[in-house]
């Protein structure tokens, strides 16, 4: 079974900048892993590619393949639930990070920065972890800051039994 831990915090708390330095440090560990990034507005492809201008122009499927990467991108009559799109992912990947989905029943680490909002959110439930650029005092969960990656990753393979 894959395991999936969510990551959240408020806008601009820097969940994508954490992420894009943890994932190869995960992925060194021998992890393989998927990411479901949230959007909670539309999504806008910027229109300087030939499979966004294709997309954009009203095809309702565009697939883009190489020999690196296949890229789809599929207009849906209503938005995916975040069980559907876990099970999308093959079972041969060990780990699915999602970054958002605050309100899914899944583990969740919180992000945080003193200058976007200092205090965790209380209606955030489940979390197992936060990420911090400032000291929190009292905590009963582990608490990394975010050059702090080697320890995150160690962190999320003990806890998942990766």
């Amino acid at each position: 079974m894959k395991a999936i831990v969510s990551f959240v915090g408020r806008h601009n708390s820097g969940k994508t900048e954490l992420l894009t330095r943890l994932i190869p440090v995960l992925q060194e560990k021998g992890i393989k892993l998927a990411v479901i990034k949230h959007a909670p507005v539309k999504i806008h492809l910027a229109a300087d590619t030939d499979s966004n201008k294709l997309f954009n122009a009203g095809a309702d499927l565009v697939i883009l393949s190489s020999a690196r990467a296949v890229i789809q991108y599929q207009k849906n009559s209503k938005e995916r639930s975040l069980p559907e799109l876990y099970e999308d992912i093959p079972p041969d990947y060990k780990l699915v990070i999602v970054e958002g989905y605050k309100k899914e029943d899944v583990p969740k680490i919180e992000v945080l920065r003193r200058d976007i909002d200092p205090l965790p959110n209380p209606e955030i439930q489940r979390i197992i972890a936060r990420v911090a650029d400032f000291t929190l005092e009292g905590e009963t969960i582990p608490i990394f800051f975010f050059q702090e990656l080697e320890q995150i990753a160690a962190f999320i393979i003990a806890h998942f039994k990766l």
